[in-house]
């Protein structure tokens, strides 16, 4: 059986760190974005279509409307609306590396997120999904509640019936020379299976020139060298 490696977000790094490994053979929907739960869920979701119109093609901010549990509606004389609070990530989706008024960058979008939807379904290809963030980088902080990760990728695995493994991997930036990771493996009761992978390296390697080195560390050492035959590809 093929492996496929998928960035579940929320940035690039996910994709980083696979490509870095040479684990990445193509493009997936969610490499290059900022994203968060809410939009994993949403692809789920909708048809593929409705989800590029609703949330790629025209970047915003999803709302709620605040209605007390039990409450009937038609009795409240105003309903506010308020930002969705996601389990982690964004409250939006978008590429920063696209621009929208490009043509090629349509197309660019189906294809990657079309491929991902045909693999997540096909039970023939074996997926490890991979988070990855880190926790004390400004602007970058968002996996800090690893037991609502796993509570939240247990509940969409069984929702819409996905296989195979999560990767949470937290990475942290320190003062000393020394590389270290601690990875705590999870069986959850669904047959779930996840691994937190918790990093710290030197904050000095954190830099454009050295940054590859370090992911291609890091993803080396969380999932080994994967003989280049067993990675799934896309057929041309």
């Amino acid at each position: 059986m093929k492996i496929a490696h998928l960035s579940l977000g929320p940035t690039c790094v996910p994709a980083e760190l696979l490509k870095a490994s040479h684990l990445r053979t193509c493009s997936f929907g969610f490499d290059w974005f900022r994203s968060g739960s809410f939009f994993i869920e949403e692809f789920l979701k909708q048809p593929l279509a409705l989800f590029l119109e609703t949330y790629v093609y025209n970047p915003c901010v999803p709302l709620r409307q605040n209605i007390p549990y039990g409450t009937d509606s038609s009795f409240l004389h105003t309903i506010e609306p308020s930002p969705i609070e996601p389990i982690y990530g964004y409250r939006y989706l978008y590429n920063p590396h696209r621009a929208l008024s490009d043509p090629e960058t349509r197309p660019y979008f189906y294809r990657s997120f079309n491929r991902l939807k045909d693999v997540m379904a096909d039970g023939n290809i074996f997926k490890r999904y991979v988070l990855a963030d880190y926790t004390n980088k400004e602007f970058a902080a968002h996996l800090h509640n690893p037991q609502a990760l796993i509570d939240w990728f247990v509940s969409i695995s069984q929702l819409f019936c996905l296989s195979g493994e999560l990767y949470i991997i937290r990475m942290q930036l320190d003062s000393s020379k020394v590389f270290d990771l601690r990875v705590k493996e999870y069986s959850c009761a669904s047959g779930v299976k996840v691994r937190l992978c918790d990093v710290s390296y030197w904050n000095d390697l954190d830099n454009e020139e050295t940054r590859a080195y370090v992911y291609r560390k890091i993803g080396r050492s969380i999932f080994g060298l994967v003989p280049p035959a067993e990675l799934w590809r896309p057929c041309i």
